[in-house]
């Protein structure tokens, strides 16, 4: 009964809050508090959609710069659950709603590149541009090309990971 008490004392204890917290989220508070407060400000629905952008830059079907590469408004809200791919909808607003509009206004209140802009209209008198909505929440003009290219390479270049 002795040497079964003294393995078990010698086992090193696991802080408490790693049992309610989970591992992984205790190595990041600790790793980077910073981050993880920015990281906590996000929406959950703004964090899935930049968690769905990210595995999209990852890909070999994402070229930096070519706008018929980026993501669609369609394809995220189906891929969201937001709607059926078969529905005739303005999916630029649906998508705002289901965590567009978050993830736009986080990347504006800590000084993040504006990563939405990496979604595009696949079809229509934009196709392979970001909705107006994007240029007028960021306070630009619409259509304003060189920023957009600008924000999109930073995106595309940022380690989102600290943030997922």
């Amino acid at each position: 009964m002795k040497a079964k008490s003294q393995s078990h004392a010698q086992q090193p204890k696991r802080p408490a809050t790693r049992k309610r917290l989970g591992t992984a989220t205790v190595k990041r508070n600790r790793l980077n508090p910073a981050a993880n407060r920015i990281r906590d400000d996000l929406s959950s629905q703004g964090r899935n959609l930049l968690k769905m952008i990210v595995q999209h830059v990852a890909t070999s079907r994402f070229v930096p710069g070519d706008p018929s590469t980026y993501l669609g408004y369609k394809e995220c809200c189906v891929a969201l659950g937001a709607a059926p791919a078969h529905a005739d909808l303005a999916w630029g607003r649906l998508l705002q709603r289901h965590g567009l509009n978050d993830l736009n206004e986080w990347t504006q209140r800590h000084s993040l590149p504006r990563v939405t802009g990496l979604i595009v209209n696949q079809s229509g008198d934009r196709q392979y541009w970001p909705g107006g909505d994007y240029f007028a929440s960021n306070g630009r003009p619409d259509m304003d090309g060189t920023w957009w290219e600008d924000q999109a390479r930073q995106a595309a270049r940022k380690d989102w990971q600290p943030f997922l």
